[in-house]
């Protein structure tokens, strides 16, 4: 509490006085036990939150790079390996250490990656398909081999392969469908 008590000095100044004492006299400041362990509390709890915090930042980047280190070999040695399984687990652990997926991250990699299995997957799938269908109708009856299928079969095989091969069922389909329809 202030007060305004004016109090001289020894050359004969006034002054205010804080606590309505003397000039000469000096302040006495009482000290609380229980407030100073509060306070020291507070403070060690923040330490220890922030202590916390900081471990728990520390073990979600380890976790990401364990990730990391397990599927960095596939991706760089046989991508056809790599899963979503894969690209999904690196997908968590990256999101929980850094809060997002950057941009060309391992991660990032290994989603597009796994997109592009499943993809090869499926074409694969459909292309064995048709190959069976096709050496069906070639074993049976030549003729009934159409244009379309052999189209099909052709495409499927210059997605998977990028070339076809002389010789190969997709090569003698394309024969057949263009020798039956030049016939008809």
């Amino acid at each position: 509490m202030l007060t305004a008590d004016k109090n001289s000095n020894e050359e004969g100044a006034t002054h205010d006085s804080v606590d309505g004492s003397s000039a000469n006299e000096k302040p006495t400041v009482e000290f609380d036990t229980n407030s100073a362990r509060t306070f020291d509390d507070g403070i060690g709890a923040t330490r220890r939150i922030i202590n916390q915090s900081e471990q728990s930042r520390r073990d979600r980047e380890h976790n990401f790079e364990v990730v990391i280190n397990q599927v960095k070999p596939k991706i760089e040695n046989a991508p056809e390996t790599v899963t979503h399984t894969d690209a999904n687990l690196l997908h968590s652990r990256e999101v929980r250490a850094h809060g997002v997926v950057e941009r060309g991250s391992i991660t990032a990699k290994a989603m597009s990656i796994a997109d592009k299995n499943d993809i090869n997957a499926q074409l694969t799938k459909e292309y064995e398909e048709e190959v069976e269908k096709i050496k069906a109708k070639i074993e049976n009856d030549r003729k009934s081999v159409g244009k379309e299928e052999a189209d099909r079969l052709h495409r499927l095989d210059q997605k998977l392969h990028g070339q076809t091969k002389k010789g190969s069922i997709v090569a003698e389909a394309q024969h057949i469908a263009a020798t039956e329809s030049n016939a008809s």
